[in-house]
């Protein structure tokens, strides 16, 4: 909105300045002035418009690096082969460490992303039987968790 309250105004710069010209012949201190300010607000749009795609860019590298330490998670999910209850217990407080800071992250920057991040996916409610008893309630949240991600990082100029 206020993007469009500066495109507005930078047309209607331009637009007096062309009346302008047209009904005189002097080139005075306010045709100057005039140019200047339209010179000055089309560097503006272009510089914020180059500044917020970098910064955009940033993030989203960031966000990628979650991902994968997600799909990490994803892949070594303790399965019903290996009973070990200490690596099902370690991979389970991995997943929480990593929901937990991924979430902090993304509250830092949008909190449209940290709450479609938390929000539950379908997948919720489904049983996957080749994981590990310990696993099998976290399993789900991480697969919803990396969906919502993935969404996040599609759409990034909604979030960010």
């Amino acid at each position: 909105m206020y993007d469009n309250r500066r495109r507005k105004f930078a047309y209607l710069l331009m637009i007096g300045l062309i009346i302008k010209r047209l009904l005189s012949n002097e080139y005075g201190p306010l045709d100057r002035f005039l140019e200047f300010a339209v010179f000055a607000l089309i560097a503006y749009e272009v510089g914020a418009g180059a500044y917020h795609k970098l910064k955009t860019r940033r993030r989203l590298a960031a966000i990628f690096q979650f991902m994968s330490r997600g799909q990490n998670l994803q892949r070594n999910a303790p399965t019903v082969d290996n009973p070990d209850l200490a690596v099902a217990t370690a991979w389970v407080e991995s997943v929480t460490a990593w929901i937990n800071e991924t979430h902090q992250f993304l509250a830092h920057y949008s909190s449209q992303a940290a709450s479609s991040f938390l929000h539950e996916g379908v997948r919720a409610s489904l049983i996957y039987h080749g994981i590990s008893a310990q696993a099998r309630q976290l399993y789900p949240v991480l697969l919803s968790r990396l969906d919502n991600l993935r969404g996040i990082m599609e759409k990034p100029d909604v979030y960010f």
